[in-house]
């Protein structure tokens, strides 16, 4: 290579980007050694190296079915989906391709494939289906986008299903017994169906309510009840369905079971599927000896009004809600989760004591430790609230949600059974006053909110490192139990490693009580705020509203401020 040759532009993407080294060596020439870099084009990501498995299907309608699957090791998927024959499609590496969750409207990739999922989750539902016809699918993995895709294409993972031969849809608020209330057409132009016994689904449209007027069965091979969205069943007979039968509540929608039939072999004995947001209400029971049977997922919306003669035990067979659980039955017999046996109870919604008797446990004579995580707020507004039958059994109530509440506006809690926990990730506002029990505490490693209202009561108080306490009183912190946001005549623990916000409408001092070491410290108070005592601030000092008042008092600032 001539010192003083040029090089031409190669075109993007015809070398790696990689460095070339040359090395020229002629009679007539100096030595070179030249460095070229190529720079441009586009480098498709990795290739993954373990396909998708497992691909199922569940909720199979005529129209509809959900496909679930389980990831490989590439960062999205592609699912493919073809009508009458497995899938012939095989993608392109740096070739996106739109994905549409309704097949119907999906675009055609050629001879019938249509890409009906492109992204990181394990789970699609499907629609635009026709009925009674057999669909393939195909799961590719893959890295990169925007024209870096990288398909693993061998051996994707395939199954297939075919859709029910018909579904049948209310057609108002009418008795879901009598077959004409149902109808193969949602605005009534079909059919209605000629029994129900040839497994085929039935919807509750959204917008109807329908009420049984005697026993219903639906059995056979593929039958379905689904309620949708805004639509709501009322069972005030028993409603049975096949043991493969499944029986799925969608958001928004609403089953009353109001009979005495045996739920473990009727309406629950199927495969149950209840959206977060669906909603089931207990208002009327076989009697208090019959538990809730346990469901195949989880549970949406609880609500219990039946008032049980005597203590309704569960068994336990109850652990998660993804919604909320109220009770609300004017019942002086309580509704218990489980009965001597620890129980671990998932709540993601709020708890709502409205009226009747809500314990955990009867927890016979040996204590037990159970545990209740709370996604959301803490209301009760009347009833009683006793965890536990036996006084030497815990319960640990985790505060897990952030923008939640705890609210005691009237009722009774046996507080001298509860330890309360904020989580880090939690942040929880006072509407009423908390008492911490006897030998019970509150460890606070979120954000707590008091607000004027306290914390009182005769346990402890930890305030943890990395916690917040948003103080309104007046009095700030003080070392009694009368005055202040906290008042326990338990340990107080306030780690240095916490911070704190004055926080009022009206002037505040900080209390003879506050921590005397503080990571950070926020001042928003238009009144301001009074030093009632030396401070040490490791982190930082922020008035966001208002003046901090030192007075005759030191405060020690050893962070940003």
């Amino acid at each position: 290579l001539h010192y003083d040759d040029s090089l031409g532009h190669l075109p993007n993407g015809s070398v790696p980007d990689s460095v070339a080294i040359a090395l020229y060596n002629a009679s007539d020439h100096l030595p070179v050694l030249a460095k070229f870099i190529f720079q441009g084009g586009t480098q498709p990501s990795a290739e993954p190296t373990l396909q998708a498995s497992n691909v199922g299907f569940n909720t199979v309608m005529s129209g509809s079915m959900g496909v679930t699957w389980t990831n490989g090791n590439g960062a999205y998927r592609i699912v493919v989906a073809r009508a009458g024959g497995p899938v012939s499609f095989t993608p392109t590496d740096g070739q996106s391709y739109p994905a549409n969750s309704n097949f119907a409207l999906a675009t055609d990739l050629g001879s019938g494939n249509k890409a009906v999922f492109s992204g990181s989750g394990n789970s699609i539902a499907v629609t635009g289906l026709a009925s009674n016809t057999t669909y393939h699918f195909a799961v590719y993995e893959f890295n990169g986008s925007g024209g870096t895709e990288n398909y693993l294409t061998t051996f994707p993972a395939t199954n297939s299903q075919a859709t029910l031969s018909v579904t049948y849809y209310s057609q108002g608020n009418l008795p879901p017994d009598i077959l004409s209330s149902w109808n193969s057409e949602r605005g009534g132009s079909g059919s209605p169906p000629a029994n129900f016994t040839s497994g085929v689904p039935f919807v509750v449209q959204g917008g109807d309510s329908m009420t049984t007027t005697s026993t219903w069965s639906i059995s056979g091979s593929g039958s379905a009840l689904q309620i949708e969205s805004g639509g709501t069943l009322t069972a005030n007979h028993a409603i049975t369905l096949a043991s493969t039968a499944m029986f799925q509540i969608a958001n928004g929608g609403t089953y009353i079971h109001n009979n005495t039939g045996v739920p473990a072999s009727t309406v629950f004995q199927g495969v149950e599927s209840f959206a977060g947001s669906s909603n089931v209400e207990i208002r009327g029971w076989v009697g208090s000896s019959t538990a809730i049977p346990i469901i195949s997922g989880a549970w949406g919306n609880l609500k219990i009004t039946y008032s049980p003669a005597t203590a309704w035990n569960n068994l336990g067979n109850i652990t998660s809600i993804q919604g909320s659980f109220t009770i609300d039955n004017n019942s002086t017999s309580g509704f218990r989760f489980v009965g001597n046996a620890p129980l671990t109870l998932t709540v993601e919604g709020d708890v709502n004591i409205v009226s009747g008797l809500l314990q955990i446990s009867n927890a016979g004579s040996n204590p037990n430790t159970f545990t209740l995580n709370l996604g959301g707020s803490f209301n009760q507004t009347g009833g009683t609230f006793e965890p536990n039958v036996n006084t030497s059994s815990t319960l640990t109530i985790n505060f897990k949600g952030s923008g939640k509440s705890f609210t005691k506006s009237a009722g009774t809690l046996v507080d001298n059974q509860i330890d309360w926990v904020v989580d880090s990730a939690a942040s929880l506002t006072l509407m009423n006053g908390l008492t911490i029990g006897s030998s019970r505490s509150l460890t606070i490693n979120g954000t707590i909110t008091c607000g004027a209202n306290a914390i009182s009561g005769a346990g402890a108080v930890t305030v943890s490192s990395g916690a917040i306490l948003d103080i309104g009183s007046v009095d700030g912190i003080n070392s009694g139990t009368t005055l202040g946001n906290i008042r326990v005549s338990g340990s107080r623990t306030f780690d240095a490693g916490a911070n704190y916000t004055l926080h009022g409408t009206a002037a505040q001092v900080m209390g003879n009580g506050f921590p005397a070491t503080v990571n950070a410290l926020s001042i928003i108070n238009s009144n301001g705020v009074t030093l009632s005592g030396g401070v040490a601030v490791n982190g930082s000092l922020m008035l966001v509203d208002g003046a901090l008042s030192i007075a005759s008092n030191t405060l020690t600032l050893n962070g940003d401020t």
